[in-house]
């Protein structure tokens, strides 16, 4: 019956009105009681007894106990979702019930007990034992009995292994819970409420519920609601993750009205029957991840990068999920290896929609960086001007705004600068060299000044310096040898004849309070009176 070749002899009997006392379960002749096969009891969806659970019925078992070489053995009835019993024992010349071991259990040093759990005494004289089952859902429950010798390693291995997918599982929901935090990004947020939901859906089927809270942590409104928080969490995750409001409208529609029935649905189950909570619980756990599945593909098929990969993950959970609804629904033998298959499928699909998610993370993060790198190029490119490489007028204007806002002391020198004779320059020379002229004055420009100056054209032949930092000598050193390295810039002409010009410039030094417009205006006028005084110099005010 079990692993551990513990064999014990069990038969089933259904009382469907709950009416028979014990006296009268123990009078049943042998016709009555039913062979439980390989110690695996349940019930088919489409057989009449699979509903009477749910309507108080209640299922006896008859056991014979074996001469298993121990005094006690330890039984195990799982999964046990809403169950609940009694083992009657013949002790002392009549029947004493006993009650199942809780949590914690003075009478044995072993522990847990996760699951609806007896211990047999195979000592005594009479080897018949019967236990008394009441549940909130349905009978679906394997028999699992065990020496006490080998629960020490039982125990282990079992916590060991739901130990590695729990430990996964919070580590993927501190992950994600961190990147949601750190990018503010609602969908890791999402992703890590799933993860936890998850964690305590399987903390539930796993039995620690029972374990922790033994009155109520069995009771089938805890595993009802524990089924409608996971399928809440995976729909909100969904809707963000593949962006269904604005990819998929319609199909958004029924995601959300998913989410408002799952949040009625948990108010209602405090007030209605057993029966129904069930039935519809099972409606919503099959048709949530369903619709899930359908936005997952729809969005694969419109283009979405991730969709492929939840498709993947997604697929993997249903599979193990649907295990484990099967089990409930009697298709497929409650057994445990349909709890550790659930197990590994969630913990398959964390994993991949983790890596899937940290991936996205960084391919946000990369784009964000690249759409950061285009617009600055992009305001770069716009306030700069193309032919000369300096800023432009826009671009000149605002770096000088700012520089003289966060300057509080003077040592700000403005220079307008205009090229000499430029319209005659190019009239006798063509466009093509007035051009040329206009891009050797922006390298020199650049040449010359220091990172901290700004350099502009302003318009034309118009040009402007702005001097950080630089005290009246020093800008007088600057435009005296700007003058002569622009004289000497040579052009050739379309004619292969070396020409060149010469510049006029406006200095005024910036005082506090100023405004750019002043300070503009100021040099201006000083560019004008150079110009009177015969070009080629500079006029200082």
């Amino acid at each position: 019956m079990s692993s551990s070749n513990i064999q014990i002899e069990t038969q089933k009997f259904l009382d469907k009105t709950s009416s028979l006392n014990f006296d009268e379960i123990i009078a049943l002749s042998n016709t009555s009681w039913k062979r439980v096969n390989n110690g695996v009891m349940g019930y088919h969806f489409l057989d009449a007894d699979y509903w009477a659970a749910s309507e108080g019925a209640v299922l006896w078992l008859k056991m014979k106990l074996p001469d298993s070489g121990t005094e006690n053995l330890w039984l195990e009835l799982l999964p046990n979702v809403g169950m609940d019993g009694k083992l009657a024992v013949y002790e002392h010349g009549k029947w004493l019930w006993k009650e199942p071991v809780k949590g914690v259990d003075s009478d044995t040093i072993y522990q847990p007990a996760r699951y609806l759990t007896f211990l047999l005494d195979t000592s005594l004289p009479d080897k018949t034992a019967y236990i008394r089952l009441t549940t909130e859902q349905t009978f679906q429950f394997s028999l699992k009995a065990h020496s006490m010798d080998e629960l020490p390693w039982y125990f282990m291995s079992d916590t060991l292994f739901f130990g590695l997918v729990a430990g996964m599982l919070l580590l993927a929901m501190i992950y994600n819970f961190a990147i949601g935090l750190n990018a503010k990004e609602p969908a890791y947020l999402y992703y890590a409420l799933y993860v936890f939901c998850n964690l305590i859906y399987s903390m539930m089927m796993e039995g620690y519920f029972r374990l922790l809270f033994p009155e109520w942590g069995s009771a089938a409104i805890v595993s009802n609601a524990a089924t409608i928080i996971v399928i809440l969490s995976a729909i909100l995750f969904v809707r963000k993750f593949l962006d269904t409001k604005t990819s998929l409208p319609r199909l958004d529609i029924l995601l959300r009205g998913v989410i408002i029935v799952c949040v009625v649905w948990c108010v209602c189950l405090l007030f209605v029957p057993d029966l129904y909570s069930y039935l519809l619980t099972i409606l919503i756990g099959a048709i949530s991840p369903m619709l899930a599945l359908i936005a997952g593909i729809m969005s694969y098929r419109q283009g979405h990068p991730m969709a492929r990969y939840f498709i993947i993950a997604w697929l993997l959970f249903l599979i193990s999920a649907g295990c484990w609804g099967w089990m409930w629904l009697g298709v497929i033998e409650p057994k445990d290896w349909v709890i550790k298959l659930y197990l590994l499928g969630t913990l398959l699909e964390v994993v991949l929609l983790s890596l899937v998610l940290g991936y996205r993370f960084s391919f946000l993060k990369a784009q964000t960086q690249t759409l950061h790198a285009a617009k600055s190029r992009y305001r770069e490119l716009s306030e700069t001007d193309e032919l000369t490489g300096v800023l432009n007028r826009r671009g000149f204007v605002k770096r000088v705004g700012m520089k003289m806002q966060s300057y509080s002391s003077v040592n700000l020198v403005w220079l307008a600068l205009d090229v000499d004779h430029f319209k005659r320059f190019n009239d006798a020379y063509g466009h093509p060299a007035g051009d040329d002229l206009l891009q050797k004055m922006g390298g020199l420009l650049n040449k010359k000044g220091r990172k901290e100056n700004i350099v502009g054209r302003i318009g034309g032949e118009e040009f402007a310096i702005l001097l950080v930092n630089c005290p009246m000598p020093d800008a007088q050193y600057f435009i005296d040898r700007l003058l002569i390295e622009f004289e000497a810039v040579n052009i050739t002409t379309s004619k292969g004849e070396q020409v060149s010009t010469t510049l006029s410039i406006g200095v005024t030094e910036i005082q506090l309070g100023e405004s750019v417009e002043q300070v503009w205006k100021r040099a201006d006028d000083l560019l004008y009176k150079a110009k009177q005084k015969g070009r080629n110099r500079a006029e200082i005010g």
